[in-house]
C-alpha cells in the first residue's frame, strides 16, 4: 500500500503547482497567465504579514490597556489608604 497524500493543502501550495504546471507547460504561456499565478502568492503572504502586524499590535494595545488599569488601581489604593 503506498502513502495517502494529505487532502488538506495550502493556497501557497496550489499556487507553486500551478506555476509548475504552467512552467512545464508545451502551450505557449502568455507572460500575464504566469505573473497572475505568481500575484496571487504574493497577496497570500503580504496579507499574511499584515494579519500577524494587526496580532501584534492588538496584544501590545491589551498590554498597554492592562498596565494602565493596574496603574490606576495602584493610585486609587494609595488615595484610600491616605
Amino acid at each position: 500500500m503506498g502513502q495517502k497524500k494529505s487532502g488538506a493543502m495550502t493556497a501557497t501550495s496550489r499556487n507553486r503547482v500551478k506555476i509548475n504546471k504552467l512552467s512545464k507547460s508545451k502551450s505557449k504561456l502568455n507572460a500575464n497567465d504566469l505573473k497572475q499565478v505568481r500575484g496571487g502568492a504574493d497577496n497570500q503572504q503580504s496579507g499574511a504579514e499584515r494579519w500577524k502586524i494587526l496580532q501584534d499590535t492588538q496584544t501590545k494595545i491589551f498590554e498597554i490597556q492592562q498596565d494602565v488599569t493596574v496603574t490606576q488601581a495602584k493610585a486609587q489604593d494609595k488615595t484610600i489608604k491616605s
